[in-house]
């Protein structure tokens, strides 16, 4: 069914894109593992995990909180930098 708003948010399986990423990253590695349902189980658990941690949440929630647990992004401060002059 295809989203008749333009604003809609992309959605894979029900899934946004990064929370779907959660979901086949897991299973693509124990694939090549060959432990394709332990890959199923953690993917699934993994993004309903990321799922209830956006919940309520505004857009852009996990960037800030990687950036606060120190993971530097291009075109940001670097997270150690406390205060910065001119």
């Amino acid at each position: 069914m295809v989203s008749r708003f333009l604003d809609a948010k992309l959605k894979i399986l029900g899934f946004e894109p990064d929370e779907f990423m959660f979901l086949i990253g897991p299973f693509l590695i124990f694939y090549l593992l060959d432990l394709t349902f332990l890959g199923v189980v953690i993917g699934i658990v993994a993004s309903y995990t990321i799922k209830k941690i956006k919940s309520g949440k505004p857009e852009g929630y996990l960037i800030h909180l990687l950036y606060r647990a120190g993971v530097p992004f291009q075109g940001l401060l670097p997270p150690y930098i406390t205060h910065y002059e001119e």
